[in-house]
């Protein structure tokens, strides 16, 4: 987390560099436009060398912007799973929805609503992964798919770059619900067999 705060802080200074490169190249293009055009002391052509170079500090600026909100979303997961850590609400919804007082023992273990182990827990990005872990916490698993889930946890717990990356990539969007989208496929894929039923 510090690591990624100090880049962050670090392309902050270079954007405020770029920013005044940019504004420089600005400023010789409409110098060097009006000598050209105005006075009529260079070719036009001339023209093109500071606009290229405005361009190209342009380019290196929307980059840098970019690798600076990567490296603040990152230093943003890192911080949410200290706090998750530290039993604070992970801030991704606590799952109220799943709530069921005909469970037996979800109230008893407050599994979802506002303080609930869900909230605490969860880093989920659609409605699918909730549901998913919502099964996982409404029901047990058998031991073959236990043993499954430990393993891949054994398998990404050292892979934190690939998990930092899954992770921030798209951590601005808002959740998704890619329910209606599969439902939509199942509805079309069941239409098209009751189509080619038919003409067979």
């Amino acid at each position: 987390m510090a690591a990624r705060r100090a880049a962050a802080v670090a392309l902050a200074a270079r954007l405020d560099t770029l920013s005044y490169a940019r504004l420089g190249a600005f400023a010789a293009g409409l110098v060097v436009a009006g000598v050209s055009f105005g006075a009529g002391l260079l070719s036009p052509w001339f023209t093109i060398v500071p606009a290229a170079v405005f361009i190209y500090f342009v380019a290196k600026f929307e980059a840098t912007r970019g690798r600076k909100a990567w490296f603040e979303r990152a230093a943003k997961f890192y911080s949410g799973g200290l706090d998750r850590l530290a039993g604070k609400p992970s801030g991704a919804g606590d799952g109220k929805r799943f709530a069921d007082d005909a469970h037996p023992y979800s109230d008893d273990l407050d599994l979802f609503g506002p303080g609930s182990l869900f909230e605490r827990v969860t880093a989920c990005r659609t409605r699918a992964g909730e549901d998913t872990l919502a099964a996982w916490l409404l029901a047990p698993a058998d031991p073959a798919e236990v043993k499954a889930r430990q393993e891949a946890v054994a398998d990404l717990a050292p892979r934190l770059d690939l998990r930092e990356g899954v992770a921030v990539a798209g951590a601005d969007a808002p959740a998704a619900d890619y329910h209606p989208l599969t439902e939509w496929g199942h509805r079309t894929a069941r239409t098209g067999a009751a189509v080619e039923a038919v003409d067979d």
